[in-house]
């Protein structure tokens, strides 16, 4: 019978547990553990966690062999193609291991090495390490939403004009190099990341690179990709890493707001926040973000649903649910929507058949996403206040209303009936995990749950529905 992984165990980590006394390491502060005594930089430790699944499922065979050349050059491509920040802080650090056991003084882990840094940051209570490194493009995109609302473009135009900026220089400009069903990837060329553009192929590197071939070339499927990162990294310098162009892995949301913003932004006179993104990269934009559209009408993160829901059985996550494959989320489809509308209004020609065939099955597919209470689940934020604000919007944008339809009227239900006596709202991260709606504990309110549920209200056009002595409280609570 095979050994499941969580049991695995090296003679170093064994004897590590016992100096422990507890026999577990989580048990006992960092300062506790007595690490110099098993040496653990030793590949003995690491390497079983590459070989495990080989090992107990294929022996050393020449299948087996196969499968690990197979998975490092993936890991290859997905290295070189952002900057060797990876799509984010777990398969960072896996996939550096993965190259550090290949090959210790490689190439490929030294130039690992110096990106940890993007991923870490200093607390009061000592380093961390976030899960992507930053949130760039998301912020950004609402700040700009958040002052163009306000009609003080003026007052705050320099703020705007350097985030005019950022947009243009952080959207990808180029899809990843070679055949991309190869490397199971979907196209990116005007995607916006969730953080920085690190991607690594814009046009200016590309003219200076050799054209991909349409398959693996026969010295191996990576050899192109690192034949251009070098030359890539020779004509750009070390610094040439941290100019901007990012994770390499486009988001449907931070591309939906990135081009909210662009649009946004090119209302205002040039004078103020500079010349608009060219029309062709907008077209870029919709084209990707029509491209995500899977076939129940929803939106997904990254790219379409490409399997089936049962591979979830090999997810070997104990903290991330559901993460083996894309699905779709009401969140992701609520900003294509909003996206797609927006656009329309300025660039009413430019794909209107297929815009508006996409915005109402992604309609319909939050209509049947809607729970019975009249809440959505969120799965980006806490939780069905924040996923009922993203569903409230998505309809409106789609052109429905509070008296047109009834997914609407629900849902403001559902939001007045969680208002607490204070007058505002205070959804605790339990609703995440246990799939109902929580409090927080002593029915405290959260300013950050109260501004979704009014925001969403708002929008509905139901703010009447609201006692006025308890929207008063609630927005100077």
């Amino acid at each position: 019978m095979p050994t499941p992984l969580r049991w695995l165990a090296t003679p170093s980590l064994i004897l590590l547990r016992r100096s422990n006394g507890s026999g577990e390491l989580g048990h006992s502060g960092q300062g506790q553990i007595r690490w110099s005594i098993s040496g653990l930089c030793r590949r003995e430790v690491l390497a079983p966690v590459l070989d495990w699944a080989a090992e107990q499922r294929l022996g050393h065979s020449k299948l087996r062999e196969k499968a690990i050349n197979t998975a490092i050059q993936h890991i290859h491509y997905e290295d070189e193609n952002t900057r060797y920040i990876c799509m984010g802080a777990v398969n960072k650090v896996l996939n550096m291991l993965c190259v550090w056991i290949e090959d210790p003084n490689s190439e490929a882990f030294k130039l690992h090495l110096p990106r940890i840094y993007d991923y870490l940051w200093l607390a009061e209570d000592g380093m961390k390490m976030q899960g992507c490194n930053g949130s760039q493009v998301w912020d950004t995109a609402f700040a700009v939403q958040a002052i163009m609302s306000t009609d003080l473009s003026e007052e705050f135009g320099e703020t705007l004009k350097k985030a005019h900026e950022f947009f243009k220089c952080s959207q990808i400009l180029e899809d990843c190099p070679g055949d991309l069903d190869f490397w199971y990837r979907h196209i990116s060329k005007g995607a916006w990341t969730f953080a920085t553009a690190d991607q690594g192929w814009p046009v200016s590197l590309q003219q200076k690179a050799k054209p991909s071939p349409p398959g693996p070339p026969p010295t191996g499927p990576t050899a192109i990709v690192r034949e251009v990162n070098r030359s890539t990294r020779a004509s750009m310098g070390r610094t040439g890493w941290d100019t901007g162009i990012g994770e390499g892995w486009p988001v449907s949301d931070c591309t939906a707001g990135g081009l909210k913003a662009a649009l946004l932004l090119s209302k205002v006179t040039p004078e103020i926040v500079g010349d608009p993104i060219e029309t062709r990269k907008l077209y870029d934009a919709v084209n990707i973000i029509l491209s995500l559209m899977n076939k129940d009408g929803g939106v997904s993160a990254w790219e379409p649903t490409r399997s089936y829901a049962w591979l979830e059985i090999f997810n070997p996550a104990e903290s991330f649910g559901d993460i083996m494959i894309d699905y779709s989320y009401v969140e992701c489809t609520t900003s294509m929507i909003q996206a797609l509308t927006s656009f329309k209004k300025l660039y009413p020609d430019h794909r209107q058949d297929e815009i508006d065939d996409c915005i109402n099955k992604s309609a319909h597919f939050l209509e049947k996403a809607q729970r019975d209470d009249g809440s959505w689940y969120g799965c980006w934020g806490v939780c069905f206040t924040y996923g009922t604000w993203f569903g409230v919007g998505g309809l409106i944008a789609a052109g429905r209303t509070y008296e047109s339809s009834s997914c609407i009227r629900k849902a403001c239900n559902f939001l007045l009936s969680k208002q607490l006596a204070s007058g505002g709202w205070g959804e605790s991260y339990l609703s995440c995990q246990d799939k109902v709606y929580t409090n927080l504990k002593g029915n405290r309110i959260h300013a950050v749950n109260t501004s979704w549920a009014i925001l969403a209200l708002i929008n509905a056009g139901e703010v009447s529905y609201l006692s006025i002595t308890n929207l008063m409280k609630a927005l100077i609570f």
